[in-house]
């Protein structure tokens, strides 16, 4: 990851704090693995099967999949 990347991500997550902490709601952090775990059913699993999945579980078009 570049440091312009890990940059946006830090804004990014400071954003969804922020809007969690204004709505009132608790917000909770997960570890990746256990996030793909729950998913998918592997901890290992990689970005395609997790988006596929996440795809699946929201019935969401396929074509967003790729998007």
């Amino acid at each position: 990851m570049n440091t312009r990347t890990a940059l946006v991500l830090g804004h990014v997550r400071g954003v969804v704090l922020l809007a969690g902490a204004q709505a009132g709601l608790p917000v909770y952090e997960y570890p990746p693995a256990t996030v793909k775990q729950q998913v998918t059913g592997s901890g290992r699993a990689e970005k395609t099967q997790v988006a596929f999945m996440v795809t699946r579980m929201l019935e969401l078009d396929a074509a967003a999949e790729a998007g």
